[in-house]
């Protein structure tokens, strides 16, 4: 999602919030308009929004750097990878990545990183980013095993 996304969606819910808080907004209107608010406001921090269809928005996912270059980090915890995981992906869990940074900047780059849903894989990509390394959150395992599968045709 995109930060102009993110801004309009604030914006509304503000703007939804100011005329609930001055009075303007009750009833069911207003219970309706403050639930609508909250799913704006929530998901504009998350970076998915269940309304973006009825407003027009664009709901195809950004295409991953699939390649036979790519090195692929799960940062999930052993005990989830062992239950599934992405075909020659790497383990290194999310709070491992700080103590492993000498041998994940040994790795072939560009790295994607996933994990069960996209918010810890958000976070490592953060923070491999702050160390200069050329990476991409893949968002969760089963999305970046699904970009596999489709670059691979």
């Amino acid at each position: 999602m995109s930060s102009y996304d993110r801004f309009f969606r604030l914006v509304i819910a503000g703007v939804i919030a100011y005329l609930l808080y001055t009075g303007a907004l009750t009833g069911a209107t207003g219970t309706v308009l403050m639930v609508l608010a909250i799913v704006f406001a929530g998901t504009s921090f998350v970076g998915v929004c269940p309304l973006y269809l009825p407003f027009g928005f664009s709901t195809r996912k950004k295409r991953l750097p699939m390649n036979k270059q790519s090195t692929i980090i799960d940062v999930r915890t052993p005990a989830e990878f062992q239950s599934g995981h992405v075909a020659n992906s790497i383990n290194i869990p999310l709070q491992d990545i700080e103590k492993r940074l000498p041998e994940i900047k040994k790795l072939q780059q560009p790295l994607v990183l996933c994990c069960a849903s996209g918010n810890r894989s958000a976070r490592a990509t953060t923070m491999l980013k702050n160390e200069g390394l050329d990476c991409q959150n893949g968002g969760g395992w089963l999305e970046v095993k699904a970009a596999l599968l489709q670059s691979a045709e």
